[in-house]
């Protein structure tokens, strides 16, 4: 039986074909629409509109933004899946947050209309310029790779930066984590995407990235980061201390002119007089940063 909220035939066709026909989830490769055995223009369809914010106020339901019925019918508030990520996203409302949602919906529709224009080479490196779905999470010490590896997928990280880099951030990232939440101390580890930035955020005892980076016995963490370092002159990183927490932010900078801002050990000025003067002021301000890389 069709709920009040429930989008409208029309407004389901739309999101489906603005998603290029394929589930929004980060890296599903699934197609949702499909010829069906029952006759010969029979079509089987797998996908979903899903509601951004809740259409339901019940007690699983955390995406409440409005109880307006007109306003949750809306094509803006929904994002086309497939049966299987619909159903997850929905009984896990806590980790799929609105905001999250809202990015990967972008994502998909970015994706294909890439597709639509140019070849698949063309389309992946201009797909590239988009930022990264906002999502955060806390890592425990027992689930640190598969925690890292389900992050860089839902962040959008892997399809957006591509796989060699997001392959060595991640093996990066767990390093840094195995690193804190063993032998530095760390009882809490939270890692979180925004903009084209990821941020690595930690209690437990202050470490130093160049002194990691000059480690000849560095082990696993020392490896990671060079790699990191050679491979990708794009990615830079840099740590910070701040009230008790280590702060490490991994940032991807274009040549098509997106700059570092979103790394805080970042500084940016005019050619002005004024605007040098302003840079050289932040950068006595930054005294707590590592050297950022690549140099």
């Amino acid at each position: 039986m069709a709920r009040e909220a429930d989008f409208t035939r029309s407004t389901v066709l739309a999101l489906e074909r603005r998603a290029g026909g394929q589930c929004s989830f980060p890296d599903c490769p699934k197609k949702t629409s499909g010829p069906s055995a029952e006759g010969d223009a029979a079509v089987a369809n797998t996908g979903m509109a899903c509601h951004i914010y809740a259409a339901s106020d019940g007690p699983s339901a955390r995406r409440v933004g409005t109880k307006d019925v007109k306003q949750l019918k809306k094509i803006e508030n929904g994002i086309w899946m497939c049966y299987s990520h619909g159903k997850l996203i929905d009984s896990d409302e806590c980790t799929y947050t609105p905001e999250t949602l809202l990015d990967w919906r972008r994502i998909a529709e970015r994706k294909a209309s890439l597709q639509q224009a140019y070849n698949s080479d063309d389309a992946k490196a201009k797909l590239r310029t988009e930022s990264l779905a906002k999502l955060s999470c806390s890592i425990n010490f027992l689930e640190i790779a598969s925690a890292v590896r389900k992050f860089t997928i839902e962040s959008c990280l892997q399809m957006l930066w591509g796989e060699e880099a997001s392959l060595e951030l991640r093996n990066f990232v767990i390093e840094i984590a195995r690193n804190s939440l063993s032998h530095g101390g760390a009882t809490n580890f939270e890692i979180f995407s925004s903009g084209y930035s990821v941020q690595l955020r930690s209690d437990g005892l202050n470490f130093s990235l160049s002194d990691l980076a000059e480690h000849k016995n560095g082990r696993g963490s020392q490896r990671a980061l060079s790699e990191l370092r050679q491979r990708h002159s794009n990615l830079a990183v840099s740590h910070q201390r701040r009230k008790n927490h280590n702060e490490v932010v991994i940032t991807l900078a274009h040549s098509s002119g997106i700059s570092l801002m979103g790394n805080p050990c970042s500084v940016s000025f005019t050619e002005s007089v004024r605007g040098k003067e302003e840079a050289i002021i932040k950068i006595d301000e930054l005294n707590t940063c590592d050297p950022t890389f690549p140099k």
